[in-house]
């Protein structure tokens, strides 16, 4: 198969996919994990923006060398549940976006 950036990856199932109120897990913020290294926080914005109102990007670059996560804070919770469905399984660069949910956190 044919590495083709930016692609999402139509093989994957979303078979899991509940709506947010149905879903105990559930948060505005998503962890994006197997982020392309070459790939900036200002990108992934730019990527998730189209899904809603991104209110905070948190990159982490691994020291492993092969990928790096970060931590997509959306204003609104079925925003931040339309980007996971619509992204998780997305090629990026040379790796394919793994997204779930990520730990509330109180303020």
């Amino acid at each position: 198969r044919g590495s083709y950036s930016g692609k999402p990856d139509r093989t994957k199932q979303f078979s899991d996919h509940k709506p947010p109120e149905d879903d105990p897990k559930a948060t505005r913020t998503l962890f994006v994990g197997n982020v392309d290294l070459e790939y900036s926080a200002s990108r992934l914005k730019a990527l998730f923006d189209k899904y809603g109102k991104v209110s905070d990007v948190d990159l982490k670059k691994h020291k492993d060398g092969y990928s790096s996560y970060a931590f997509i804070k959306f204003t609104d919770i079925q925003d931040a549940a339309r980007a996971k469905e619509e992204l998780n399984g997305y090629q990026m660069g040379k790796n394919i976006l793994k997204i779930g949910y990520g730990k509330g956190v109180m303020s």
